[in-house]
């Protein structure tokens, strides 16, 4: 069967327009983009990363001289510095012809070196705590022993002695007694605040642990309901 030329464009016309009906309209989508906010920092500063630097050093050494090892380390130079006044206070009152004087030259130098180090630690004190040095009573005697002797150190030098220094020395090795009670019970509370955050973080450990059981549970019984 011959097909005519008008029949041949209506079926393209008729082709054309179910071409047009299946295929979906195509909608233009208008995005509105939003504008990217980008949060600009200000360059940090060489004055800025040398503050945070010694913000962080400062942390770092306040921890180091509460550590209890630090404490102890402080309470064998106080007993050290006892034992080797005592010594040195004997030495003094004996004859200083006698062979033991000879064997007792090193003392002074010993007892400055003790001294001393407790001069570094208490300057550290001041330095990092400020108003919580010089607030604590225990400190400030402390402060006032170390200084006292550190001024009259040409005591420790000599072995000749006279009796206002034999009676001077004598005074401070009773208050070093002092210093040892205070600086022990000091570590007792160091040891104990220790424990007691120990035993917060566990606390809150245990709580958030009971608090996952107890919703696990939960879960485990609505799945079984549902089953």
């Amino acid at each position: 069967m011959t097909m005519t030329f008008e029949e041949f464009l209506t079926a393209q016309q008729r082709q054309r327009s179910t071409e047009a009906a299946e295929q979906p309209e195509k909608k233009e989508s208008t995005t509105i983009t939003e504008p990217k906010i980008e949060t600009i920092l200000p360059p940090q500063t060489d004055s800025t990363s040398t503050s945070n630097r010694w913000t962080a050093w400062r942390d770092h050494l306040k921890v180091l001289i509460e550590d209890p090892n630090i404490q102890i380390l402080i309470l064998i130079l106080i007993n050290l510095d006892i034992l080797l006044g005592t010594w040195h206070l004997t030495s003094q009152l004996t004859d200083n012809s006698s062979p033991l004087t000879q064997w007792l030259i090193p003392l002074p130098t010993l007892r400055k070196t003790t001294i001393y180090l407790q001069l570094v630690e208490l300057l550290l004190q001041m330095t990092l705590f400020h108003i919580r040095f010089f607030s604590h009573w225990g400190y400030a005697i402390d402060s006032f022993l170390i200084a006292a002797r550190t001024l009259h150190r040409h005591d420790m030098m000599t072995m000749n002695a006279t009796k206002v220094i034999i009676t001077r020395n004598t005074y401070y090795l009773q208050a070093q007694h002092f210093r040892i009670a205070w600086r022990f019970l000091r570590l007792i509370q160091t040891y104990i605040s220790i424990e007691v955050v120990e035993h917060n973080v566990t606390k809150k450990e245990l709580s958030r642990r009971t608090t996952e059981m107890e919703e696990f549970q939960t879960k485990a019984m609505l799945l079984e309901e549902d089953v």
